[in-house]
């Protein structure tokens, strides 16, 4: 071989060792940029080693608490929903019970047919109360979460109507709508509540090897005096009953006392849906803490230290100018258009 041919082999080798370190320092200069920009070690395989384990384990951790938490906000808010929905109850119980209250002593005709108007509208209220929602989800049907819990207030109504048809006082009217509402296998267990009525309660995970139970359903007793008041009152100033004004007015009386009275139950039901709204809360915030807690220890593990990253991207960087400072002599290059 000539000696042109030397230079040309060796002109050939210095320019693949060329670019080889060209990669490598590009390479170097991309990974260190992108951890600096992430706060993460790009290579998680190389930089941990034999904790890759422990890694998956952490991340399984924070994925589970994850689900115990979006579970635990959505029992919260389902328990939320159902307070607001029983607030309103209470309201139309009081509303419902000052308006009646005066009518035996010296109720109008009028007086009493208002109060029935007021009445049937407040039934209907309650159905809709008892057939509240969250997400798609029943809430006072049991595990029926898909359905209704009670029938249409005018299908309930109706059926009161014709089981009290032939009484002739206050007394009777009262008779009447008790059965309907409380005999087992009754009017309001065959077309009121149509619910499940089994032993089974709404339950939602809110922790491992935690749950919290949506105890409320529509066929509650509580419930049940609620509407046994307020369609005493619908019924009372119904015309089709024949009752005369006096049996009215005394039924009106028996429903203004019940409905002072039937609070307590509402208050009690809502007394436990607040215990499980304590145990959710209490379950969100430990989820939380332990989210940072976790968090900081995967950071820990992957996280790449700021400053060694900028001293090593600072020296990628001057490795880079001086190769190109060198090989420009040679080529025309330039950092600037090898960026480019």
């Amino acid at each position: 071989m000539t000696s042109a041919s030397f230079r040309t082999i060796g002109d050939l080798s210095q320019l693949l060792a060329t670019r080889s370190q060209n990669v490598m320092l590009k390479e170097r200069l991309y990974r260190l940029t992108n951890e600096l920009s992430t706060g993460q070690v790009s290579d998680l395989s190389r930089h941990l080693g034999r904790d890759t384990s422990r890694l998956a384990e952490l991340d399984r951790s924070l994925s589970l608490s994850g689900a115990h938490r979006r579970s635990a906000l959505s029992a919260g808010g389902m328990l939320a929903t159902m307070q607001q929905a029983l607030d309103g109850l209470q309201d139309l119980q009081s509303d419902l019970a000052n308006q009646t209250s005066g009518i035996p002593l010296g109720g109008t005709t009028a007086d009493v047919a208002n109060a029935g108007t007021a009445a049937r509208d407040g039934f209907s209220r309650i159905v809709q109360v008892l057939n509240t929602s969250y997400g798609g989800t029943t809430l006072f049907a049991g595990i029926a979460t898909d359905g209704r819990a009670v029938a249409a207030s005018e299908t309930m109504l109706a059926a009161l109507q014709a089981a009290a048809s032939g009484v002739t006082d206050a007394a009777g009217l009262q008779a009447a709508v008790d059965a309907w509402f409380d005999t087992p296998g009754g009017g309001f267990e065959v077309a009121g509540y149509v619910g499940d009525s089994g032993p089974g309660r709404i339950t939602r995970p809110i922790d491992a090897g935690e749950s919290v139970a949506i105890e409320a359903r529509a066929d509650d007793p509580a419930f049940r005096d609620v509407m046994k008041a307020v369609a005493l009152v619908a019924l009372a100033a119904d015309p089709t009953l024949g009752l005369d004004l006096s049996a009215r007015k005394d039924a009106m009386g028996a429903a203004s006392q019940r409905l002072y009275s039937t609070p307590s139950g509402i208050l009690a039901i809502q007394s436990a849906l607040g215990l499980a709204e304590n145990r959710v809360e209490d379950a969100v915030v430990r989820h939380g803490g332990r989210a940072v807690t976790l968090g900081i220890l995967r950071n820990e593990m992957v996280g790449a230290d700021p400053y060694e990253t900028a001293s090593q991207l600072q020296e990628v960087e001057t490795l880079l100018q001086t190769h190109y400072t060198v090989t420009a002599r040679l080529s025309n290059l330039s950092l600037a258009k090898y960026l480019r």
